[in-house]
């Protein structure tokens, strides 16, 4: 996971900062596949007239995947958006790889139902049928 921090459009990002937020989304590489690329964005919209300014974007680019997923966050301070923001981006990314799991075990769990159903089907039909159909078979040199 390739993770940048930014601050816009002239907000200078501290050390301390950046730390922080490299600390709270890094946790994100869990939910992700490594060549995934995390946007944060640090954005200060009044500049120093105060209140609740204190933007963070977040945009996230995953391979094979057509849509980008984009959140935001608005508080008083950076380190409380960061805070609400790492937090409903883990929830997003935990549903979305739930359902891809759960439509996993829904296709796996449908073909083990046929391959059932097939077996007990096949499964009552005599033993001279089947040696009569494999001789036919090998015959014609299947």
């Amino acid at each position: 996971m390739q993770l940048l921090i930014q601050g816009k459009p002239k907000h200078t990002l501290t050390p301390d900062l950046e730390t922080y937020a490299r600390e709270k989304f890094s946790k994100l590489g869990k939910y992700l596949p490594i060549a995934s690329v995390v946007e944060v964005a640090l954005i200060d919209e009044r500049g120093q007239k105060g209140g609740v300014d204190k933007a963070v974007h977040i945009t996230i680019t995953r391979p094979r995947e057509r849509d980008p997923i984009h959140l935001e966050e608005i508080s008083d301070d950076f380190r409380a958006s960061i805070d609400l923001l790492q937090g409903r981006t883990e929830r997003t990314l935990r549903e979305i790889k739930e359902k891809r799991i759960a439509l996993h075990r829904r296709v796996i769990g449908k073909s083990q139902q046929v391959l059932a159903a097939t077996a007990q089907q096949t499964a009552a039909i005599p033993g001279w049928i089947w040696k009569t159909v494999r001789r036919q078979l090998s015959r014609r040199g299947w």
